[in-house]
């Protein structure tokens, strides 16, 4: 997928952000180097800045990265920018998974047009997603080794996120309006995403695929912290060891099946779903389910399942993703993008050609 660039305008940005640090860094901070990304993502906007201050008689800098909440144009129905700060307060004072040390977090959309919350920027490398890694650049000239290393630290910081106590630190992702902790609230979640993406309209694959995840959820194994978005394109490398885990608007409690079930599609779908075959250093399926397995310490449970619930929540993405596309000219009106895709095929493999058209 191409990325829709952004309308900011880089210098009104860079004073915006220079007037909104000084009361928190002091009067003389100087905000440069800005970088507004285009497509720094769909769901979320990315501002890359360096500061430089006085403090204590002494100058000091550093560089910063903003998150913030999008406008126009939406994927997800809610955007809890607080949501996504706490989650990264929360992982690093209970782990070691590497996430961006947060500053602070803005509710008000005075400064930027809307909140928005500043970080450490993190150097490294990020597997990209256009063109994606398995098409070229750095992960894709790497050797089968490193892509192998690479792959295994991943997987292993999933397995630590999931071996987490989610009663320890991650309360408030519990939503006490939708029912207890796990599947049946992400279902419940599932059917308000799903009617919201519709705008009114039918979606009837997705429909089937929604009644078929309702009316057979097995017994369910532990919940914990779900990242949401799992995958290597959200995390950052250096030297192939994984130094930061970034994009959590999709965090939620449930099954770590949940979350190795989005990582497996979405690693397909960067190759198969992209026409390029599986980097050569990556495993294949069965074999990161027991690496996953042994690194969390416990079985995997009807990861079928999983994989289903897995291709819907992609497939309801997509719905919005390429809409908004089309909206921005990337793709032509009329492709039929949104409701005939990677995922909706994959429903269609993992429930049967009965699903529906």
């Amino acid at each position: 997928m191409s990325p829709v660039p952004s309308s900011r305008d880089e210098e009104e940005t860079r004073r915006q952000l220079q007037a909104w640090l000084a009361p928190r860094l002091g009067t003389d901070v100087v905000v440069s180097d800005l970088e507004v990304p285009d497509g720094s993502g769909f769901s979320n906007e990315t501002l890359l800045f360096s500061a430089a201050w006085t403090a204590s008689g002494e100058a000091r800098a550093a560089d910063l990265a903003a998150r913030v909440r999008p406008i126009g144009y939406a994927v997800f129905p809610e955007y809890d920018l607080s949501l996504q700060y706490r989650c990264l307060e929360a992982v690093a004072a209970r782990s070691t998974v590497p996430v961006p040390h947060v500053r602070w977090f803005e509710p008000d959309e005075a400064a930027l047009g809307a909140p928005f919350f500043v970080m450490d920027q993190v150097l490294g490398q990020v597997p990209p997603d256009s063109p994606t890694y398995t098409a070229g650049g750095w992960l894709f000239d790497a050797s089968p080794a490193d892509q192998a290393r690479l792959h295994r630290g991943a997987l292993g910081v999933l397995a630590e996120l999931h071996r987490l106590d989610w009663e320890d630190g991650f309360r408030f992702l519990q939503h006490h309006d939708l029912g207890p902790p796990g599947m049946a609230t992400q279902l419940v979640a599932g059917r308000a995403f799903l009617e919201w993406a519709a705008e009114g309209g039918e979606l009837p694959v997705h429909e089937a695929a929604l009644r078929w995840l309702e009316a057979n959820r097995p017994d369910e194994p532990p919940t914990g912290v779900n990242w949401g978005d799992a995958r290597i394109g959200n995390m950052m490398f250096r030297d192939f060891e994984p130094v930061a885990v970034f994009d959590w608007e999709m965090a939620t409690l449930g099954p770590g099946e949940v979350d190795l079930a989005w990582w497996l599609l979405l690693e397909r779908y960067s190759a198969e779903g992209n026409g390029q075959p599986p980097l050569p250093g990556f495993p294949a399926r069965e074999e990161t389910i027991a690496s996953y397995e042994e690194l969390l310490g416990r079985p995997v449970r009807d990861l079928e399942y999983y994989e289903v619930w897995a291709a819907l929540r992609f497939a309801i993405v997509l719905v919005r993703v390429i809409r908004m596309m089309t909206a921005h000219g990337v793709i032509p009106p009329g492709s039929g993008f949104d409701l005939d895709n990677f995922a909706t095929a994959e429903l269609r493999r993992l429930i049967g050609p009965g699903l529906g058209a």
